[in-house]
């Protein structure tokens, strides 16, 4: 997770050059992300745990490298089951991350099924 962190960081600097060095002067000109974002649906549609893990996964996968740019963090969900082992970010690093970003591609290769594990 502290790769990913960092990469977030990397490609917010490299904005905020972009953006500064005036490559979007000309009116035209735009910078974004491509994520991959592969789509989960429930094993059981009924099932509320199943419904879950399947927004979890969507959350760790496409939102892992996409909330902190459009929302400023990262979802909920990995804050409260990753605990420390998830970076936070500075208030200058969210200002840095926050809107760094005009469009984001989407990568979508596959979609498949989530359960919640049976223990």
């Amino acid at each position: 997770y502290l790769v990913g962190h960092h990469l977030l960081l990397a490609h917010a600097a490299a904005v905020k050059v972009f953006r500064q060095e005036g490559y979007t002067n000309d009116g035209k000109s735009v910078i974004g992300i491509s994520n991959s974002g592969d789509f989960r649906f429930p094993l059981h549609a009924e099932s509320l745990d199943d419904q879950e893990a399947a927004s979890r996964a969507i959350e760790f996968q496409l939102g892992w490298m996409t909330d902190p740019i459009f929302l400023g963090d990262y979802p909920k969900s990995m804050r409260r089951i990753l605990g420390d082992r998830l970076p936070t970010f500075s208030s200058d690093e969210i200002k840095l991350i926050m809107g760094s970003a005009d469009f984001l591609g989407l990568n979508h290769y596959s979609s498949a099924l989530a359960s919640t594990p049976s223990q």
